[in-house]
């Protein structure tokens, strides 16, 4: 079901005078839509009044997203971990969003793939897979690798583990094919991976198993991700977990 906003919830928080972080906070805890609060926030409505001003577009979003999952992320971090492989993933516009969970306390990484042939590719015929991670403290620095995309995919990755109250290790692949041409802006991935976590989760033992599901998804072998993935690289050389608490 979309979130809907309604004039009184904004009014309010408007003239309550709130820090924008609590403003933002609110707004979505009252049911406004997420792409509605970052354009409150833009339009200098959000704040206290003594510090409001305009907000680029662009980050107004990477605020609100990165504001939204950080308030998530203290719940999730309580929950007992996922016994499960899980696996979402869905199509739209040239992008191709994957989410894979894994049983683990909580930690998140976001890779990212421009196929030749794509938007922003140039003339490199071999794809390079990039990416930007957290572990279960968060991150203390920007995602300057992935940007926004990073942000964008982390709220809905966190908001699907507080439904479902559970935390776990979440890897999301973003593949981005020759026919995305036209630029729209990083709340795509928001909305991408919303739609594939909406239809729910394919439940796998093992992590063989799931990506062999992903296989069937992505164009590259889903083992290049999962090979370039800084968080697996991590885990495979710790024996204990413990120390992330």
């Amino acid at each position: 079901m979309p979130r809907i906003h309604t004039f009184n919830s904004i009014d309010k928080v408007h003239n309550d005078d709130l820090l924008a972080t609590e403003g933002i906070k609110t707004l979505y805890d009252r049911g406004v839509d997420v792409s509605h609060i970052s354009k409150l926030l833009s339009a200098g409505i959000l704040g206290e009044q003594k510090n409001r001003k305009f907000v680029p577009t662009r980050w107004s979003i990477t605020a609100t997203d990165d504001i939204l999952s950080k308030d998530l992320m203290r719940s999730v971090r309580q929950r007992p971990q996922i016994s499960e492989h899980m696996v979402f993933h869905h199509e739209e516009i040239g992008n191709k969003l994957a989410a894979l969970f894994i049983p683990g306390v909580w930690s998140y990484e976001f890779l990212e793939c421009w196929l030749p042939g794509s938007l922003f590719s140039g003339e490199d015929i071999n794809p390079s897979i990039i990416s930007d991670w957290e572990y279960f403290t968060g991150r203390k620095k920007y995602a300057d690798v992935i940007t926004g995309a990073y942000y964008a995919g982390r709220l809905p990755v966190t908001r699907y583990l507080d439904n479902i109250k559970r935390q776990a290790m979440a890897l999301v692949i973003m593949e981005v094919q020759p026919s995305y041409h036209t630029p729209i802006g990083v709340w795509r991935v928001r909305t991408i991976l919303e739609d594939a976590l909406e239809r729910g989760p394919k439940k796998f033992d093992t992590l063989d198993e799931a990506i062999a599901d992903l296989d069937g998804f992505l164009t590259l072998p889903a083992r290049r991700y999962i090979d370039r993935s800084q968080l697996l690289n991590f885990t495979s050389r710790q024996k204990v977990l413990d120390e992330w608490f």
